[in-house]
């Protein structure tokens, strides 16, 4: 018998909220540290997640609708696996927004001369 509120949805809710966070918290950083410095080499995941992080709401999306679909009565899909499956992707996206958010410079300087 599958459950009446299927456990999708607070993972799927979990997923946008890491999403959102973490956008937010590589902006900050990237910020603080003087983003959009023309003489600093920048990491390209942060930058990436600065100007682009809104298209990983779509990990989110995707994951529920296969996940949804996966959970219906017709196929034998355990409620753990969809657990499984939806906690993977937040422990990347948990690394990929640390990676971002904890080094958003390689700290590499380039000097500028003028001619």
């Amino acid at each position: 018998m599958k459950p009446a509120v299927p456990i999708t949805v607070p993972i799927a809710l979990l997923q946008m909220m890491f999403v959102v966070v973490g956008v937010l918290m590589t902006r900050f950083t990237l910020s603080a540290s003087g983003h959009p410095a023309e003489n600093v080499a920048w990491n390209p995941v942060s930058v990436f997640i600065r100007n682009h992080g809104y298209l990983l709401l779509l990990l989110p999306l995707t994951w529920s609708i296969t996940a949804l679909w996966m959970e219906r009565e017709t196929l034998p899909w355990p409620r753990a696996l969809t657990i499984v499956s939806g906690v993977a992707p937040l422990t990347l996206l948990g690394f990929l927004f640390w990676h971002g958010a904890a080094s958003p410079s390689t700290g590499k300087r380039f000097i500028t001369t003028s001619s």
